[in-house]
């Protein structure tokens, strides 16, 4: 597993538009849009020149359009695997980079994956599905042991942000 969302590849700020970096960045900043003679996109940070004043570094982690790449991963998330995967991720980058996260990406990061989970399959496309014919009054008490499971798995996943 990758190290962030940037080595993984799960967002990829050379792909926002480049407009609204600049906007976010001159909000971020508190300064006009116009005063930003050039931004650079690095690896894991955005190189900003502003008129009249030295170059700053801003990380893409502060910036709204991190948080909606995030949501729009998790959103996008087609399977169990990828989104246990995906939430390992993100509880990694919160844990290595917690003065960049405010409580607001926290918190919608949480919402989605815990409106994501109770969508997605549990199992392969591939597999085929249970019978429900040679099901029993056991198989009855199986089924509430499944809810049990789905919820433990829920609530697992939630506890990695």
């Amino acid at each position: 597993m990758s190290h962030n969302l940037i080595q993984a590849g799960v967002i990829v700020p050379s792909q926002w538009p480049l407009a609204r970096v600049w906007l976010e960045v001159a909000t971020l900043l508190n300064i006009a849009p116009r005063n930003i003679e050039r931004l650079e996109f690095w690896q894991h940070q955005i190189w900003v020149k502003i008129e009249r004043k030295k170059a700053v570094f801003v990380s893409y982690r502060r910036l709204p359009l991190w948080k909606e790449t995030g949501l729009d991963a998790i959103k996008n998330s087609g399977n169990r695997p990828d989104l246990d995967q995906l939430g390992e991720m993100l509880s990694l980058e919160v844990k290595q980079y917690p003065t960049q996260y405010d409580s607001s990406v926290l918190e919608a990061w949480r919402f989605r994956l815990g409106a994501k989970i109770p969508t997605i399959q549990t199992r392969s496309p591939t597999s085929s599905p249970r019978r429900r014919t040679s099901q029993t009054h056991a198989g009855a008490s199986t089924s509430g042991s499944t809810v049990a499971r789905r919820l433990e798995n829920r609530f697992a996943l939630l506890q990695y942000l």
